[in-house]
């Protein structure tokens, strides 16, 4: 769940860590971008999780990454409501169906008539993917201005929330094992010289 986050994967911590190596190359922000502009749809990789990750390691580059990350997000709910509100609107529900495993956009859809702001915010300031909730509250006919307001407003919180949860509980250990790294490394370039 996202509020309770996990000791990170092996292989989101190494990729982080590869990012982070070039944290000052022109790529590495857009990077970013497009990743979040994907993960808003396809949710392929653990997006929040690696931007948590990676900016343990940069700290200096946390404000420029988050916000670019989040301009991704939104720019991929955007393209969602458009296709919600145009002629491509039963291929696009077809598609968040045939992605949604656990059968949360058909309970939206199915449950209309209980369904409102109050019950779309709290559901997708928890576990209901964002753009679920997007797709299903245009659906059932929820104004799609508020309903992409609360989308992108719930994606940024969930997003900030994993960064400060990830820093408070390795933050400190990630630190540390950065110091001894680096003394060792220095320890090593102070032998070499010696000799």
């Amino acid at each position: 769940m996202i509020f309770t986050p996990q000791k990170p994967d092996q292989r989101i911590y190494n990729l982080a860590k590869k990012i982070t190596h070039y944290a000052h190359m022109p790529w590495v922000t857009p990077f970013f971008l497009i990743i979040f502009f994907l993960d808003s749809f396809l949710m392929f990789i653990p997006a929040d999780s690696l931007l948590a990750v990676s900016v343990l390691f940069a700290k200096d580059k946390k404000k420029k990454w988050y916000l670019t990350a989040m301009t991704g997000a939104f720019l991929g709910f955007l393209l969602f409501l458009y296709l919600t509100e145009s002629q491509f609107r039963s291929i696009t529900v077809a598609f968040i169906q045939d992605h949604d495993p656990h059968d949360l956009f058909g309970h939206i859809t199915s449950h209309a008539s209980k369904y409102g702001y109050f019950d779309l915010s709290l559901a997708v300031f928890t576990v209901v993917p964002s753009v679920f909730c997007l797709v299903g509250g245009i659906i059932i006919n929820l104004n799609p201005s508020i309903v992409f307001a609360i989308v992108c407003a719930s994606k940024a919180f969930r997003v900030w929330l994993v960064m400060y949860l990830t820093a408070k509980a390795y933050g400190t250990a990630v630190l540390i094992k950065n110091k001894i790294k680096t003394r060792k490394e220095q320890g090593k370039h102070a032998k070499d010289a010696h000799l």
